[in-house]
Formats: structure tokens, sequence, C-alpha cells
């Protein structure tokens, strides 16, 4: 016979060949099956049900037992079997992660994807720019970066130059300016025109504070290339000759006054007389020729100015 107990050690199956010799003789398989029924530590009933087979005549017979069995002893075989341990199931992590649901605030992080403590993908640099999507990882702490995560020069002057590459790293706001950050320039003609009238037969200039000519000096200050030409004027009444040379000592007194007051130096200024050639108003009367006597100084020049 061979008999086999289940992890219980009460239920159990069994078989095996059997010889019979009454007067005839018998070679039979049986098999069956029992269970020990536990009444207390020492007593038990048993149950068995079972089959046999007659190999010769191929004949079957079957049998049902029961009975009662007592074990001597302090302890019985046939205990209660010892329930299997409760487990408690592992937190889901829908994304695995590594994280938990439940402490999850990124559940759908694509696999592979390092994480934060949060489930968050992770920013290694702590420039606010994912790992994922930071082509610059190991950027230094507070460096301002783009939307790739790379750091971003400065640009003292606001002018769209990184300071690396500006040549001119003061440009005056709104300045446009070339790739190396120098405001781009274009020429502009700049001029101021002076007319000072005069009394009759004379060259005294009486104001020498006229809004004109302080306004001239300072033009001639601030272009310091430019020159001038100082032209004098006489009303037509007199000889042309005396008229000619009253209209140049007009012209000289504008001059000594432009280098002796405002410290412009002689070399720029040059005088010419022309009389009564360029009348402005050729009328023989009074105002005609009031407006007459005078000097007219016109100086222009050709700057360079940031281009709009």
């Amino acid at each position: 016979d061979a008999m086999y107990f289940f992890q219980d050690d009460l239920f159990y199956v069994f078989g095996g060949l059997y010889h019979q010799d009454v007067g005839d003789d018998y070679q039979m398989l049986g098999y069956g099956m029992g269970k020990h029924w536990a009444v207390n530590d020492e007593v038990a009933v048993i149950s068995e049900i079972a089959a046999y087979r007659d190999l010769s005549d191929n004949l079957y017979d079957y049998s049902v037992k029961l009975g009662v069995s007592y074990t001597f002893g302090s302890s019985s075989s046939y205990s209660e079997p010892t329930p299997a341990p409760m487990t408690t199931a592992a937190p889901a992590d829908s994304d695995y992660d590594g994280v938990v649901d439940s402490l999850d605030k990124c559940p759908g992080t694509p696999s592979g994807t390092v994480v934060d403590s949060m489930g968050c993908n992770a920013d290694k640099d702590g420039d606010g720019v994912i790992n994922s999507k930071d082509q610059c990882p190991n950027t230094r702490a507070g460096m301002a970066v783009d939307g790739v995560g790379c750091a971003i020069e400065p640009d003292s002057d606001n002018d769209g130059v990184i300071d690396s590459q500006d040549a001119c790293p003061d440009t005056p706001k709104g300045d446009k300016v070339h790739p190396n950050g120098c405001t781009v320039f274009t020429d502009k003609e700049v001029s101021i025109e002076v007319r000072i009238l005069f009394a009759n037969n004379s060259a005294n200039i009486e104001d020498t504070s006229d809004p004109q000519i302080v306004d001239l000096a300072e033009f001639l200050n601030r272009y310091g290339s430019t020159s001038a030409t100082i032209e004098g004027h006489s009303s037509a009444p007199g000889a042309a000759p005396y008229n000619k040379d009253l209209s140049l000592r007009r012209a000289k007194a504008l001059k000594s006054v432009l280098v002796n007051q405002y410290d412009i130096d002689a070399s720029r200024l040059d005088t010419v007389g022309y009389g009564e050639e360029r009348l402005l108003d050729t009328a023989n009367t009074k105002e005609a020729h009031h407006i007459n006597r005078r000097i007219e100084v016109k100086v222009s020049e050709t700057i360079e100015v940031p281009a709009q």
C-alpha cells in the first residue's frame, strides 16, 4: 500500500496491490480516500471509501469503512491546521515609478522617468526645467535659464547682445545695435542760422548776450570741426565802397564777440562784407533800410545720430 496525507494531515488517499487466497487466487488493485475527523486532542473518527479491481476477471468490489482512533501520549497529530498568516497587499503604484498612488502627485509618469518623492519628474539642478527637458542638467544654483534649462548670459544694457559678445556694454536704452552691441548710426545734417540787425551807420553789437549769439557759440563748441563765415550787409543809401567797408566791420564785430567772450577759435571764423550787394528789401523805405543793415551766419554739420 501507499498512502499520502495532504497538507492538513487529515485528508488522505491510498492505493496498492493485493493478493487474496480463498481457494482461488486473486490479484487485485485497490485505491481510495479517507479522512480523520478530530473530536479532541486524543480521539478522531476515521472514514474511508475504497474500490478494488480483480485484475484477472476484471471484476470490481467496493468498501466503506468507519472507525475510531485514539492517540496515546501528551499531544495529538490530529490538530486543527494552523491558518495561513494574513498578508497585506502592497500599496498600488500604477505608473511603477516607485511612489505609491496615495502619495503620487504625478500618477501618469512615463516609464523609466526619474522622479522625486512626490512622483513627479525630477529637476536635478533645481533650475525649474525638469530633467527630461533639461539640456544643461548641471546649471549652477541661482542662474537664470532658458526653456531648455541652459544658462542665460547677462545683457546689462538690455540691447539683445549678451555681455560676453557686447563691444559696447553701455548702449543707451532704445538704440538700434549692430550684432556686436554697438549703436547703429545714420547721417544727419544739423545747422544754425543767425541774423542780427544794426543801427544806421553802426557796426556796434548792442547786446553780446543776445540768445542768437549764445546759441551760435554753443553750436560751434558742440561741433568742434565746424567753421563759419560771418556775412556783413548794409542798406542802399550811401556810397558803395563805404557800405562795403561798414558791412565788413559788422562781420568782424561778431567774430570779436565769439572769440573774446565765448572762446571760439578765431581760425574757425571767416568774415566777408557784401555792402549793398545782397539787399533783402530793395524798397527805399525806412523799414527796408532797417532789415538790410545786418549780419548773417549759417553753419551746418553732418553728424551721426542713432538710427530710428
